[in-house]
């Protein structure tokens, strides 16, 4: 189901709640004189918003059953946001229960999943947060463990009893110990083996995916630059010219720079028909609407000429077209500007910018360019060949005779 903004803004404000309860649980525990005060203030905290997200998965559930779509709010799910939002500590007297608190990490959990699915884009750069935010968790909850095993230090405050023990924590996360906090008893031997085990696997982890995760930190430029270097190795084994070599490199770095790398076509490729036409419009509407004689053109045929439309990229000193081709292509400027030049090539017309087209009378007429057409700079265009639109005048008489009228009109008129 859809999230509104609304609802990602909850999600923000449930992540930092639940952040707040995972690290200060154990520190209320921990250090039960020093919070005795502020305790059952934060815990009302953590009980008001627990609860308001049961009563908000609750709406968006029943919502969700009136429009005929799967409720995303399962028994499980409501008996784990139960037992994190009832204060059974107020209620029972046992500090230990604030425990049962942690129960909604696992609703932080299924966020990051969901995190995770719609930023594609940013999912390393997503993946190594989360694994930072885990860490420092750990540590935290690590560091309370050990304060609870190894007891307090009378002689030092509770901030530097706690930052003693992160430092424990680190060093063994780390290596196997400086040798300056040592275990005591086999309580704490045993804590120190299991917290040691546990950093193999997190030294493990880190260096089976850290040079995965820079990888492919930027999949879209490690792309690029592998297709940059495949062609230049083509265009020196082929002993392409030097001039023509530095035109194919500036043209790959304008579609880096504009696209980074990938085109309209292979971007839209994945879509299912119906995702395609609707991109398709809205990206081709604008433009389409703007030239005159396809002015009034009902829904069905903006989407068939939108779907006909090819996107193609011209260089700066590039001619579309020269005076005496044949017509068989009409242009809609999507970005940049280009000169109209009169046939012996020494008079610029006039100058095109974003959003005009050019070359429908020729195409139309099936007959030679008068005019030639030179880009000014890197320029964006569509393409709509005679084939794509004689099939979309064919299927559409009504606007057939419209533009024949139209072109009519313009030739009457010397345009």
């Amino acid at each position: 189901m859809t999230r509104s903004p609304a609802d990602r803004i909850w999600d923000i404000v449930l992540t930092c709640t639940v952040t707040c309860s995972a690290i200060l649980v154990p520190l209320f525990l921990v250090f039960e004189d020093s919070f005795s005060s502020s305790r059952w203030q934060f815990d009302l905290l953590f009980t008001f918003v627990f609860v308001v997200d049961i009563i908000a998965h609750w709406r968006r559930s029943k919502d969700a059953g009136v429009a005929g779509a799967r409720s995303p709010y399962s028994f499980g799910w409501f008996s784990l946001d139960l037992i994190a939002a009832i204060p059974f500590w107020l209620l029972t007297g046992a500090v230990w229960l604030q425990v049962l608190r942690l129960a909604k990490l696992a609703r932080i959990v299924h966020l990051m999943r969901i995190w995770r699915r719609r930023s594609v884009q940013h999912w390393s750069m997503l993946r190594l947060l989360f694994f930072i935010y885990w860490i420092i968790l750990s540590i935290h909850w690590i560091s309370t463990g050990w304060i609870v095993i190894h007891g307090h230090d009378d002689h030092v405050g509770h901030a530097s009893d706690y930052l003693k023990s992160v430092y424990w924590c680190v060093q063994t996360l780390s290596s196997v110990g400086y040798g300056d906090v040592l275990p005591m008893n086999d309580a704490e031997y045993l804590y120190a083996i299991c917290v040691m085990l546990f950093g193999v696997g997190v030294f493990g982890y880190i260096v089976g995916n850290m040079a995965s995760l820079l990888a492919n930190f930027d999949p879209a430029k490690a792309h690029y630059l592998e297709t940059m270097e495949k062609l230049a190795a083509f265009m020196k084994y082929k002993k392409v010219p030097h001039p023509l070599q530095r035109r194919i490199r500036e043209y790959l770095e304008y579609l880096w720079e504009k696209r980074r790398g990938y085109d309209e076509a292979s971007a839209l490729s994945a879509l299912p028909p119906q995702l395609i036409v609707e991109v398709s419009v809205h990206l081709k509407r604008d433009i389409i609407e703007k030239a005159p004689f396809f002015r009034g053109a009902g829904e069905d045929l903006v989407r068939e000429i939108a779907l006909q439309m090819r996107p193609v990229t011209y260089l700066p000193g590039d001619h579309v077209f020269k005076a005496g081709d044949r017509g068989r292509e009409m242009y809609f400027i999507s970005k940049g500007r280009l000169e109209v030049v009169s046939q012996d090539g020494t008079t610029v017309l006039t100058t095109l910018s974003e959003g005009e087209f050019f070359g429908e009378i020729a195409l139309l007429q099936n007959r030679p360019r008068t005019a030639s057409v030179r880009a000014l700079e890197y320029c964006d265009l569509y393409t709509l060949d005679k084939s794509a639109l004689d099939h979309v005048l064919e299927v559409n008489p009504a606007f057939a005779a419209q533009v024949q009228e139209s072109i009519s009109e313009r030739l009457a008129r010397g345009m």
